[in-house]
């Protein structure tokens, strides 16, 4: 416990309490839509990231002694999370598993054009320019 309150990211208000710097909104809603116990473990993986300041890293016992995570829990929400193309794990015989974040990528849509549409008001306005022209000219 001790060796994470060395390396946390960054602390904050006046209890210094560890905080989160930044988790890819996309990534976190996709993992919330898969269960309870992968976006609790996505969490604490950004956190890791955080930590790290690498997108790879080994997730291991004291990881999850810190956060509460037991090792069945862990392994089934790194599952989950591989299964939706969130992470990748690396798994070894007797050893911790390698993770590694991956971002997805993003499902915005772009506007195909900058140039916004006339407005009703111009449009109509244009109209009624065109209809006083006509009038002075028939006169």
């Amino acid at each position: 416990m001790e060796q994470y309150k060395k390396m946390v990211v960054s602390y904050t208000g006046k209890k210094n309490r560890p905080f989160i710097l930044r988790v890819d909104l996309e990534w976190f809603l996709r993992s919330t839509r898969l269960s309870r116990r992968a976006a609790e473990v996505g969490v604490a993986l950004w956190y890791l990231r955080g930590i790290k300041e690498s997108e790879t890293f080994v997730v291991s016992r004291h990881t999850r002694d810190l956060f509460g995570f037991s090792r069945e829990k862990t392994r089934l929400a790194l599952h989950e999370l591989e299964q939706a193309k969130l992470i990748t794990v690396v798994r070894f015989q007797w050893k911790a598993p390698q993770v590694t974040i991956l971002l997805p990528e993003l499902t915005l849509v772009k506007p195909k054009s900058k140039e916004l549409p006339k407005s009703p008001q111009n449009i109509n306005q244009s109209e009624h320019t065109d209809s006083r022209q006509d009038n002075l000219t028939e006169s």
